[in-house]
């Protein structure tokens, strides 16, 4: 598979029908049949993204290199990882599967890549040396403060953005995974994702719900003269990921993030 130019919207990788197809080794109208004929298994901004008017103008001047053989088209659709998914699910050849893989790996998420070792310093043998070292640590330091810098806003926004869409209740990520809701709270809960309150609620622990994976919603009501909260959680899509991710770890499922 060759390189693929990134796409990115609202925070998420996106690839056109053109680079799913040329990643899959199937041609485009394989891929829009494909589309068509299961139509009503794809959720939009779930799966894809469907580009016209303004919003497609604003990809053709953002992409002009991807988009100049869109000149006419009246809209275009963008694929996520999960449509992504779909389509090898639907194609069902080995190279698409294969394909999907490659792409998970180097498009949609990017590999962490951890040192394997701590590093190694040596101590300056005199006070010139000692100079120079603290100059190269002092512009290091400088470069990973504008790094950092640069790179926060899309940090935030992407948490912003998974923490606001395709939030789903906890019994209906059950469901995908062919578990009882009680089952996956029960898992949950011996993830250290979440533990139950003096209420008796499942709620999941602070730092993940400020990492964008879970969105908690109380509501106050009156039994017996006596005011009463109840919380019902929500996973986002980073939190689907990461349950999902732990459910393949653990053997409890295979495959992709749906059933």
């Amino acid at each position: 598979m060759k390189s693929l130019q990134v796409l990115e919207m609202n925070g998420q990788r996106l690839l056109t029908t053109a680079q799913l197809a040329d990643a899959y080794e199937a041609d485009m109208k394989k891929i829009n049949d494909n589309f068509q004929n299961n139509k009503d298994r794809y959720t939009k901004e779930k799966h894809y993204y469907a580009l016209t008017g303004d919003d497609l103008k604003e990809f053709k001047r953002a992409y002009p290199k991807i988009s100049g053989n869109l000149k006419f088209a009246p809209v275009l659709y963008l694929w996520t990882e999960k449509g992504a998914w779909l389509h090898a699910k639907s194609l069902n050849t080995d190279r698409a599967w294969e394909a999907y893989e490659m792409l998970v790996d180097e498009y949609y998420r990017m590999k962490e890549q951890l040192p394997q070792s701590e590093p190694q310093y040596e101590l300056p043998s005199n006070f010139a040396e000692a100079l120079r070292q603290l100059a190269d640590s002092v512009e290091e330091n400088q470069r990973l403060r504008e790094k950092i810098e640069e790179q926060a806003p899309k940090v935030n926004a992407y948490q912003t953005f998974m923490s606001a869409v395709n939030v789903l209740p906890v019994n209906e990520i059950a469901k995908s995974m062919e578990l009882g809701p009680n089952t996956l709270f029960n898992l949950m809960r011996d993830w250290k994702l979440m533990f139950k309150n003096q209420e008796g609620y499942n709620i999941p622990y602070q730092h993940f719900i400020k990492a964008g994976c879970f969105t908690v919603k109380t509501k106050t009501f009156w039994k017996n003269g006596v005011s009463l909260n109840s919380s019902r959680t929500f996973v986002t899509p980073k939190g689907q990921d990461l349950i999902f991710r732990l459910a393949r770890k653990y053997n409890l499922i295979k495959g992709g993030q749906s059933k």
